[in-house]
């Protein structure tokens, strides 16, 4: 659903109905992909923008030993990359984690949008700075904090990007991904991943029900995690 995405930028901005209008408009067609599917290539020229509709997708990048670290998670609501249509080569992968459907706007429309409506090109600009942001969190998640702090930082982070879009019940999210793609966005092996895991389901942190994390008390895994969300940018804390 498109309304993901507006919820996320009007998390930014007050959007107008003529500006929401526009945003719906400027989706040229919308694509389904597989899980694993490549959505764009590093080294690839980018043409065009991808909004997540349904799925979960990550950027990530192969090391020249093959092996491949995700380095963003990008879920329902989120813009792969606004600005990446300003430049010549992709650095990065972005790949399908989950059956995903995506919305593609082609890089003229967002000249458009920039030349006509400044508010929403506001709430664009500050959606790629807030991904910058939050590669920044996850830099320093990788290199100060330990396997524990680490993914309890990550599910907090997660449930307020969901909670922001409009795809939370209450307490609980959707966490799709297996704990293999958990361990290699973490930096972690999956059998540490497995055991902090049920490490936070043991002190009753997170809840797991198959694809759904339940944070029963978002207080508690905040302060376990020493967690800040001021770099989401979207008003929690």
């Amino acid at each position: 659903m498109f309304d993901y995405c507006i919820n996320r930028l009007s998390a930014y901005t007050s959007l107008s109905i003529e500006e929401k209008g526009v945003l719906r408009g400027v989706v040229d067609k919308k694509i389904k992909h597989c899980r694993g599917d490549n959505i764009m290539l590093a080294g690839s020229e980018p043409k065009s923008i991808h909004v997540i509709y349904n799925g979960w997708a990550s950027r990530y990048k192969v090391l020249p030993n093959g092996r491949e670290h995700i380095v963003a998670y990008l879920i329902p609501g989120d813009m792969c990359d606004v600005h990446v249509t300003l430049l010549k080569r992709m650095d990065h992968s972005i790949r399908a984690e989950t059956p995903l459907t995506v919305g593609v706007i082609d890089g003229g429309h967002v000249d458009y949008i920039m030349h006509c409506y400044p508010n929403l090109a506001k709430a664009l600009f500050w959606s790629m700075l807030v991904d910058e942001s939050i590669a920044r969190e996850w830099l320093v998640n990788l290199a100060g904090r330990s396997a524990e702090v680490r993914i309890a930082n990550l599910f907090c982070e997660l449930f307020l990007r969901s909670k922001v879009a409009g795809l939370t019940s209450s307490d609980t999210f959707v966490m799709p991904l297996n704990q293999v793609k958990i361990s290699e966005a973490m930096g972690l092996t999956s059998v540490h991943t497995n055991r902090v895991i049920q490490r936070l389901k043991r002190d009753k942190l997170i809840v797991v029900n198959k694809q759904n994390i339940q944070i029963p008390d978002f207080s508690r895994l905040q302060a376990f995690a020493d967690f800040n969300g001021d770099y989401l940018h979207m008003g929690f804390s």
